[in-house]
């Protein structure tokens, strides 16, 4: 049998393009999930493929079958949780050790009384355009004007001080 170091299997589990044992399921799954897996044709060969086959299939219409669409896509999802989501883990845990627990320092006082407060965090600009959007339409301002609200109150989340714990 071939030994294989880490970075060769979380490697192949993200590169591979033919059917092949996924090591990180096989080892962070419990067998009962990876059996149901295997039985609904769900286990993914590795992310790359999945990816490619998942556009394939509905971007460039070569699968109208459903069914099929729906089983690549949970495809898609094992292999992002299991290549992208606990492979990372992993690998950043190898190369710098287990995270120590923290406690952050949280600054409750930028919420103001009489209002509705809204915080947003910037990872996902997207989703916080359409809150803030959503949150200062005349629709939104409306209904916050009718719960006795002064106005809306959006906040932005900011990474703070870190204390030990």
């Amino acid at each position: 049998m071939q030994k294989y170091t880490l970075r060769v299997v979380l490697l192949h589990n993200l590169s591979r393009t033919v059917p092949s044992e996924h090591h990180t399921i096989k080892a962070c799954a419990p067998k009962e999930r990876q059996e149901t897996w295997k039985r609904l044709d769900i286990m993914p060969i590795s992310a790359y493929h999945e990816v490619f086959e998942a556009y394939h299939k509905s971007g460039c219409a070569t699968d109208g079958d459903w069914k099929s669409v729906l089983q690549q896509f949970l495809r898609c999802g094992l292999a992002f949780t299991f290549s992208g989501v606990v492979g990372s883990s992993i690998a950043t845990d190898s190369l710098f050790g287990v995270g120590d627990r923290v406690t952050s320092k949280v600054n409750v006082g930028a919420l103001e009384k009489g209002y509705v407060n809204i915080a947003v965090h910037g990872h996902l600009p997207t989703l916080v355009s359409q809150i803030v959007k959503t949150g200062l339409s005349d629709e939104y301002t409306a209904k916050a004007m009718a719960a006795k609200a002064k106005a809306s109150g959006l906040k932005p989340l900011r990474s703070a001080t870190r204390t030990e714990t």
